[in-house]
Parts: structure tokens; C-alpha cells; sequence
């Protein structure tokens, strides 16, 4: 019997062993139990087994079953406690004999009865692969629940039995989001997406595992547009993704090339701290960024990264710039990651010889391939064989590149022979490339590829009749060649464009016209088309037709006539890109951002350095403006619309005004980073006057005409409130949405402002950033800082909508504890705080209308439960200045710009006049002065 004492250390040990990070402290905890006699204490054992059991030798936990058994085996309480963990151990180490062993003992005792101790059963036969024995276990189960149920379900699709699996999922009396989840990520990972979409589709209730796996079988099945479209509906519900949600839809805009809309994912990760989580996003990020042709954006992530950064981190960078031929960026990159002590696996061997390939980089490929072997001792892969094999191939060294084949001790892959028939193709190695192709074709019959380079070698020496000869095997042999396709995202849709024709024959003529005329332009400045691309036996004139109306070319020209100047024109193809088309966009590059397919066998100028990628403006005092347009080209715009964004955020703030309400207006949109916001630079001398001057500075560069409209969000009013007072000449109409107020505005009645609270926050907020800035700085980046900041979701700041909002949102990136580490962040965001909240040249309640023959009008939209700036302080300063249309959203908060609807509503009444009464504020009484009204506020 138990001592009293013995009980009292018994909480102590199961703690403690709670708390065991190494076996070697399991161990101690053991030897613990053992000499406080704690060994038939079955809480205790429970515990311990349990530690053993997910610790680096789980067979510990069966040296300690096998001692329960000798000395407590009177006791069945203890043995009952540990089973389902030493079954745990038996199926983490494949101890299936012992495992045999204690479900005979199970078998024979009422633990047979304990569902619990089952379900381990199941489980273990399950994990060494013992399927059959798992499904005659649950078979004759006297007690089966839901766990028994999705223990067997998981177990057939974890060994491809899907079918099997389909047909317990069927007769379940009851199932749950586990036995769903299990069967969407089994027919995803097998092929089987439409299955997966029909159990999803099917479910009652989904959790961010289900979007996950139907995310995942929708990559998996090249549908990445479906996956992408998926995690916003899971956004829409407010289903906050994971870790695993996030890189599956990374990946799905990677093969997309959508770069912006992996923007936004970058901004709400920041916002969410899910790279906190895990240890993939990172890499999640840099493989987006890179196969979207933004290598500059992949290794900012990569940089920003360095205190956590894993070696799947830098593997991701190394295969970016393979992908870019940058082949002396992945060699510096790799000595970099030497000198950190990480070490490279083979992975990191097959991104950086990758990279020499590309790069052209013959003597470090084959250095690096060496230091793999003997420094690293990594035993080369087929994939580090094909790399070198390529490099050698490609340089024109086709015997060396074939007496390696010949030596190395694997099997020829296909895509090695494609590599070989392909430099062969390159060098004139008639013999050597047929060889290959053939070989090709051996493991591949069904691969179109290998056919059309045979034919292309056939073509290329003249040999017609051979041509024909394998296109008829083609036509036997039922291989269809896949067509060059080129895709472009435009307007929130997909454009897909073949040779010579678009998908949609809608803008068939217009594409065609367009790149005519770009043809013309280019030809004028050296351009003329490669006509040795085209190995058909034709007439030059029509070679011509054939290599001028390459996909990607289409696909060009229909990104020119769509997209407005200054938005990069981003192409996606699922074929290499040719010669001729690669520097047909290099030509036209010079006039446009394009990032087109990339050619990784073109060697890729070294002083390109990493820089800046939005398009910048430059100032007259020096400084660079970085910007975004939208909507309709600013040539045929019927409305040019500047908006100004608020603290803390960017350019690419998300002004949710409809596509088909642009078109039907013909609007254009002009975002900017204001001073040191975003991409554009700090101004050390910001005012009220600068903000205005920019604003201006910045239409005249881009031509947008002498008026323009302006939107001003949040804190950017005041920028708005600078406008009206020093370029209402310029103004075509004026709209402030939530926009803050500034207690020292002399006109402000003390009765309205005297106890606020946020008057006395912002008042030591203005004292710390004057004379204390580095106490400030100290202050807001400690991680045991209250949620004072907007991007902590303070419901002391917004409301119930504007915290549903903050879900889905990306939110303000420049307010992370992480982006206000740096200096330069944090002095910007608070030279705009000094500005916005400190002593005004003039008082805007002092305007005048700038407007006054009506010609436009001036808005004020703002949320009645706004918990930063309250509503009767707004309908004060609009009641003073009667010319203000004021608008207000009776549930609306302070991020009523980003509501579902109310951006068109803004749009609307700005541009046409139209009103809303939905907005109309109620009741307007409260427009009437303060009693003390005359008592104005003195800074």
C-alpha cells in the first residue's frame, strides 16, 4: 500500500513528466518513479509510457510495459491505463510481433470491452501496415464509436484502399469532420478530385482542414484557379486559415503567376503573424515570389527571415534564382548558408547545381557536384545527375555529358535524355539527338514532347519524309501534342490565348491588331522575327505568320490593350518559352513592366541587383513615389480617381470598387505609397503643404489631366484637407471616408472634446514622438505591450463588424512589433503622426467651398460606432461647413471602407450625385451647437 507521502509526489511526477522536452529526461522521470514506488501508480505510468512512446526510441515504452506486466500484473488498473500507449509505441517503431502480443492479451481480458484500448489496436495494425489484421480487429468489435470508425477510414486511405475506404465511409451511422476531412485528403492526394469535391460539397459543417485538403486536391489536380477561388469563399465565411491553408494557396498562385493576389496573402500573414506558426511559410513565400518572376520581393522575404530562417529556406532561395538563371547569386547564397553552419541537404545540391546550369556556370557546377560528395557526403540522386549532365550538354560537351550516363551507377531518366536531345538539337548532333529521342520515347511512349523533338532534329537537317514518318507513329500511338498556351489575369478573369487565336474569340481581332501593331513598332527599333523557330516545311511568309502569333505574344497584346500604364503585365505559359518570344518581350520591356515566362537557359545580366518593383515617380526634391493604377486606361477615362491612403498601410490598400462599375463609368484609379510608406521614400520635411504638392506632382508626371478626384481614407484626410486647401483648383470632387480629426483645430468646441480620452492618448502620444522618439520606438516593439495598436484588433478601436472585417483583411503590415523594429518605418509613421496631430497652418473648419457654382460636391462618409473618431465630432464639422455632404452607416465602425457594397455607394454619389437615404444621418438635430459652443478648444 501507498505511503501518503507517495501520493502526495504523485501530481509532481506526472507534471514533470509533462514538461520532458529529451528522452534522457524521460529516463529520469523513470528512474524516479521506480524509486519512489510509483510504478503501480496508474496515472503515473499512464504518463510516463505516453512520453516514451513520442520520444526518439518509443521502444523504451515497451521495456516498460514488459516490466508492468512482471510486477503489477495483479493489478489490471496500471496494465489498462498503458496499453493504448504501448500500442502508440509499437506502431512508431513497427514493433508489430510485440504489438500481436498485447492484443492477445487484450483479447482475453475485459479490456476487449474498452473501446479506448481498441481504437490503439486498430491504430497500430493500421501504422505497421497490418491492414487486414486492423479490419478483422474492428470487425469484431464488441463497441465501436466514431473514433473506431475514422481510425479504420484514415488507415485504407493512408494505403491508397480507397474504395475500401469509400465503402466504411458509407455505412458509418454517424460522421464527423475527421472521417470528411480523411476521405477529401485521400481522393485529393490519389487523383481523385471530383470524389473529394462531392464529399466536400456534401458536408454540413466544414473547419479550415477541409478548405485545406480540397485546397490541396485542387493544386494537386492542376486546378489551382479552384483552389485559389476556394480559401477567399473559407475567408468569406470567416474560417481563419492555417499555416497549411496559407502555403497551399501560395502554391496555387505560384502556378498562377497572380502576383498581386499573393501580395495580399503576404500582407495578411504579416497581419496574422502566421509565420510564426510555421516553419514552411517562408518558404512558401520566396517559391511564390520567384516562380512569379518577382526574384527582388523572394529574397526581401528571404532576408527578412534571417533570425528563424531553416534550411527549407534556403533551399527555396537557391531553386528561385536557379529558376532565374542567376547562377552567381545561388553561389553566394550557398557560402552565405556555410558560414551560418547550416547544412545543406540534397535539396540544397540539386537548387544550387540547378542554378549553375542555368547560369551557365560550368567549373562551379562541377566543383559543387564534387564538394556534394566528398565535403557533404551526399550520395548524388538521378536529379543531381541530370543537372550536371545538362550543363555539360548545353556547353556543346555532349561525349563528356554521355560518358557520364554511361558511368554513373542509375538509370537514365527521361528528363535526362530530353536534355541531351535538346542540346543535341542546339549543337547539330544529328546521331546523338536521335539516339536520345528514341531512348526517350522508350520510357515515355505517351510523352508528345519526345516526338516533337525527334521531329524537330528530323526537320531541322531537312528530312521531310522522316517527319512525316513520326507523326504517323504520333497518329497510331494516339499522342496528341500539347498546345502552347498562354494565360493572362485580367479584370479578376483568366484570358487564355493559343497560336494566333484567343480562347474567347471575343478578342480575337483586337489581340491580332495590337500585336501587329507592336510588331511594326519593334521592327523599326532592330526586331525581326527568328524564323528558325519554326521547323516547318513552309514559306518564309508564312514562318513569319507562325512565329508572330506565338501564344505569349497574343496573350502580350492583349495585356497592352487592358491593362493601364504602370501595372505590370504578368504572362503564365505551360511551355517553355521560345527564343524569337523571349526577345520580343526583352524589346518590349523597355516601354513596359512585363513579366513574362521565364527563360532560365538565357543568361540573366549580373548588375540587376535587387530592387524596387512597383513603377516610381521622381519628385523634384529627389525623392520617388511608388504607385498603382487600375480601371480603364487614364486616355479614354471619363474619371481619374487619386486615393490617399491611412496610417500604417499602402498602395495596396483594397478600394473594393467593382470591375463592371468601373468599366461602366470608365474610372481610373491612381494608388500611391505616401512619404515613406511602401516602396515610396521617407520625407524628413513632411507638412500639410508636402502631401498636397506630391499629390499633385504625382498626376502631373503621369498626364492624368489639370482635375482629378480625391479619396482620402482615415488618416490620409488630412492629406485630403491639404488638397481642398491648397489645390481646390485641381479638384474634380473630394470624398473623406472615417477621416480623423485633429483636436487642435482652434474652431473645435472644448464642451465636445475636453473629456475624450483619445484627446489625452494622442496628446502624450505627440509628446513621446517630439521629445522622447526613442522611448517610443522602445515602447511599441516589446512583446509585452498591451494591445494598444490597431493591428492587435483592440476592440477599444473598432467594433463588431470592423474586428469581422480585420478576418479577412490583410490589415496594416507597418504596425507589426516586426516592421516597427525598423528605424526607418518607425521614424515615418511618426513623422506622420506629428504632422496629422500637430499645430495646422489652417483651420479646416475655415474653408471655404471649392465647389460654389455646384459644378461637384465634397463628402464625408463615416460610421456611427467609429471607436477612433466618434460620429458627433463628424457631424460637428459638417454641420459648420454646410457644402459637406455627410454620410453615415449606422452599424459602420472605423474600416467601413472596406464594407461589402459601400465602396460603390461612395463611388456612385461622388461621380454621379446619386444618393443613398440608407446613409442619410439620423436624426440631424444633433448637428445643433454644444450649449457652451463659443468655448473653443486651445492647444
Amino acid at each position: 500500500m501507498m505511503s501518503s507521502s507517495t501520493f502526495a509526489s504523485v501530481p509532481v511526477a506526472v507534471i514533470t513528466v509533462k514538461k520532458c522536452r529529451t528522452l534522457s529526461h524521460v529516463r529520469q522521470i523513470h528512474a524516479h518513479v521506480i524509486k519512489t514506488n510509483l510504478l503501480t501508480h496508474p496515472l503515473s505510468v499512464a504518463k510516463l509510457m505516453n512520453a516514451f512512446s513520442e520520444s526518439s526510441n518509443p521502444n523504451e515504452a515497451i521495456s516498460l510495459y514488459a516490466q508492468l506486466l512482471n510486477s503489477c500484473f495483479q493489478d489490471l488498473r496500471v496494465i489498462q491505463f498503458s496499453v493504448p500507449y504501448v500500442l502508440k509505441a509499437c506502431a512508431n517503431s513497427l514493433a508489430f510481433e510485440e504489438g500481436k502480443q498485447i492484443l492477445g492479451f487484450v483479447y482475453k481480458t475485459h479490456l476487449w470491452f474498452d473501446p479506448f484500448v481498441t481504437n490503439s489496436v486498430v491504430r497500430m495494425c493500421m501504422e505497421v501496415g497490418q491492414v487486414a489484421l486492423a479490419r478483422s480487429v474492428f470487425d469484431k468489435m464488441p463497441v465501436r464509436d466514431l473514433i473506431s470508425w475514422n481510425s479504420l477510414i484514415k488507415g485504407y486511405v493512408r494505403f491508397g484502399e480507397l474504395e475500401i475506404a469509400r465503402e466504411v465511409f458509407d455505412k458509418m451511422p454517424h460522421r464527423d469532420l475527421v472521417s470528411c476531412n480523411a476521405m477529401i485528403d485521400g481522393y485529393g492526394k490519389h487523383g481523385m478530385c471530383e470524389l473529394a469535391e462531392e464529399v466536400f460539397k456534401n458536408m454540413s459543417q466544414k473547419d479550415v482542414v477541409s478548405f485545406t485538403s480540397m485546397i490541396s486536391g485542387f493544386i494537386l489536380d492542376h486546378r489551382p484557379g479552384k483552389g485559389l477561388s476556394l480559401f477567399r469563399e473559407m475567408l468569406s465565411l470567416g474560417i481563419r486559415p492555417d499555416a497549411p491553408a496559407i502555403v497551399n494557396v501560395l502554391s496555387a498562385i505560384a502556378d498562377l503567376g497572380f502576383v498581386e493576389e499573393g501580395k495580399w496573402i503576404h500582407s495578411y500573414i504579416s497581419m496574422n503573424k502566421i509565420h510564426h506558426n510555421s516553419s514552411f511559410v517562408g518558404s512558401a513565400l520566396i517559391n511564390m515570389y520567384a516562380k512569379c518572376g518577382q526574384i527582388e520581393n523572394a529574397y526581401h522575404v528571404f532576408r527578412s527571415i534571417s533570425q528563424r530562417r531553416n534550411v527549407g529556406d534556403w533551399n527555396s532561395m537557391l531553386s528561385g534564382f536557379a529558376l532565374h538563371g542567376l547562377g552567381r547569386e545561388a553561389i553566394k547564397v550557398f557560402q552565405d548558408m556555410e558560414r551560418e553552419d547550416i547544412k545543406p541537404d540534397d535539396i540544397t545540391f540539386l537548387g544550387l547545381l540547378s542554378a549553375c546550369n542555368h547560369g551557365g556556370l560550368m567549373e562551379e557546377g562541377q566543383f559543387h557536384f564534387e564538394t556534394m560528395q566528398l565535403k557533404y557526403k551526399i550520395v548524388p540522386k538521378i536529379q543531381h545527375y541530370g543537372c550536371i549532365i545538362d550543363l555539360l550538354a548545353r556547353a556543346g560537351r555532349l561525349e563528356e555529358a554521355l560518358g557520364i550516363i554511361h558511368d554513373m551507377p542509375l538509370e537514365p531518366d527521361l528528363l535526362i535524355w530530353k536534355g541531351i536531345l535538346s542540346a543535341s538539337m542546339t549543337h547539330n548532333n544529328f546521331v546523338t539527338g536521335q539516339t536520345a529521342a528514341l531512348q526517350a520515347i522508350k520510357l515515355a511512349p505517351q510523352d508528345s514532347s519526345c516526338y516533337v523533338l525527334l521531329s524537330n532534329i528530323y526537320a531541322k537537317a531537312v528530312m521531310w519524309d522522316e517527319v512525316a514518318k513520326v507523326r504517323s507513329v504520333m497518329k497510331k500511338r494516339r499522342v496528341r501534342k500539347i498546345p502552347g498556351c498562354s494565360s493572362i489575369f485580367v479584370d479578376g478573369k483568366i484570358h487564355e490565348f493559343l497560336v494566333g487565336k484567343a480562347m474567347d474569340v471575343r478578342y480575337n481581332q483586337s489581340a491580332v491588331s495590337k500585336l501587329e501593331e507592336v510588331v511594326q513598332k519593334l521592327k523599326l527599333e532592330g526586331y525581326e522575327p527568328d524564323l528558325n523557330q519554326v521547323l516547318l516545311d513552309i514559306e518564309d511568309h508564312e514562318k513569319v505568320n507562325q512565329v508572330t502569333l506565338h501564344s505569349e505574344k497574343m496573350a502580350l497584346a492583349f495585356g497592352l490593350l487592358n491593362i493601364p500604364q504602370g501595372i505590370p503585365i504578368q504572362i503564365v505559359k505551360n511551355l517553355r518559352i521560345c527564343c524569337d518570344c523571349h526577345t520580343f518581350m526583352q524589346l518590349e520591356r523597355l516601354s513596359r513592366n512585363i513579366v513574362s515566362p521565364n527563360r532560365s537557359d538565357i543568361n540573366t545580366s549580373e548588375d540587376d541587383g535587387f530592387g524596387v518593383i512597383s513603377p516610381r515617380i521622381k519628385l523634384r526634391d529627389g525623392r520617388c513615389l511608388a504607385y498603382i493604377e487600375r480601371g480603364v486606361s487614364k486616355d479614354i477615362a471619363k474619371y481619374k480617381i487619386i486615393i490617399v491612403h491611412g496610417f500604417g498601410s499602402s498602395k495596396e490598400m483594397n478600394f473594393l470598387a467593382p470591375q463592371e462599375l468601373i468599366d461602366e463609368l470608365g474610372i481610373y484609379i491612381l494608388q500611391y505609397d505616401r512619404a515613406g510608406y511602401g516602396e515610396s521614400d521617407p520625407n524628413p520635411k513632411r507638412s500639410l503643404k508636402s502631401e498636397a504638392l506630391d499629390i499633385e506632382e504625382l498626376a502631373d508626371q503621369l498626364e492624368i489631366g489639370q482635375q482629378f478626384y480625391v479619396i482620402g481614407v482615415s488618416m490620409g484626410s488630412y492629406a485630403t484637407w491639404s488638397c481642398l486647401k491648397y489645390l481646390p483648383h485641381r479638384l474634380a470632387g473630394l470624398a473623406l471616408i472615417a477621416p480623423v480629426i485633429n483636436y487642435r483645430w482652434p474652431s473645435l468646441p472644448r464642451s465636445l472634446i475636453r473629456e475624450d480620452y483619445r484627446r489625452r492618448l494622442i496628446h502624450w502620444a505627440m509628446l513621446l514622438a517630439k521629445y522622447c522618439p526613442r522611448m517610443l520606438h522602445w515602447w511599441v516593439t516589446q512583446k509585452w505591450l498591451p494591445s494598444t495598436s490597431v493591428i492587435e484588433k483592440n476592440p477599444a478601436f473598432f467594433n463588431k463588424s470592423d474586428i469581422d472585417i480585420l478576418k479577412t483583411i490583410p490589415g496594416f503590415p507597418m504596425l507589426t512589433k516586426d516592421s516597427l523594429r525598423e528605424q526607418v518605418v518607425f521614424d515615418s509613421l511618426r513623422h506622420d503622426w506629428r504632422v496629422a496631430f500637430g499645430k495646422w497652418d489652417f483651420d479646416p473648419l475655415n474653408l471655404s467651398n471649392p465647389f460654389p457654382h455646384n459644378t461637384s460636391s465634397v463628402h464625408i462618409w463615416h460610421g456611427y460606432e467609429d471607436k477612433v473618431v466618434p460620429s458627433q465630432l463628424q457631424r460637428y464639422v459638417s454641420g459648420k461647413l454646410p457644402w459637406i455632404n455627410y454620410h453615415e452607416v449606422s452599424d459602420g465602425g472605423h474600416l467601413i471602407v472596406y464594407y461589402k457594397g459601400l465602396c460603390e455607394t461612395i463611388l456612385r454619389s461622388l461621380l454621379l450625385g446619386q444618393e443613398n437615404l440608407a446613409y442619410r444621418p439620423k436624426p440631424p438635430s444633433l448637428f445643433a451647437l454644444p450649449p457652451d459652443d463659443d468655448k473653443c478648444f486651445e492647444p
